[in-house]
């Protein structure tokens, strides 16, 4: 079972990569003396976490289930996360004191750790079929 067939590993190994990233990115923003970016790209990022551990559930309550859950109940499914997640970048743009641009580019490191994720993990899949082969 690899990252991505396992929903549970793929959505705490995204976590991990989220988090390193927002730890890098507020280091600098701190060193910077850039305070209020770094308030924004923590909150960006902390709501990017809770979406990720959302989709890592989602997605295993899919495949556990897979059998009873129509195309509805999934479409159903995955739009309540995304007005949950959007509400809270919402709510947390419109706060006081934090940069809106610091809060997207926080969250927008969960596309961006699902692709290095999947990137890697296909790589190293490749990479254990060769040798087994």
């Amino acid at each position: 079972m690899t990252v991505l067939t396992d929903h549970r590993r793929f959505g705490r190994t995204t976590m991990a990569v989220i988090a390193t990233a927002a730890l890098v990115i507020v280091g600098a923003l701190a060193v910077a003396g850039r305070t209020e970016s770094a308030a924004g790209v923590f909150a960006g990022a902390l709501i990017a976490e809770i979406d990720a551990l959302l989709l890592g559930r989602s997605l295993s309550r899919f495949d556990e289930h897979s059998d009873l859950i129509g195309a509805r109940a999934l479409t159903v499914m995955m739009m309540s996360r995304f007005v949950l997640v959007s509400s809270m970048v919402g709510v947390v743009i419109i706060a006081r004191g934090l940069d809106p641009l610091g809060v997207v580019t926080g969250f927008m490191l969960l596309p961006a750790a699902i692709v290095l994720v999947g990137m890697v993990s296909a790589r190293l899949d490749r990479g254990e079929t060769r040798h087994a082969g």
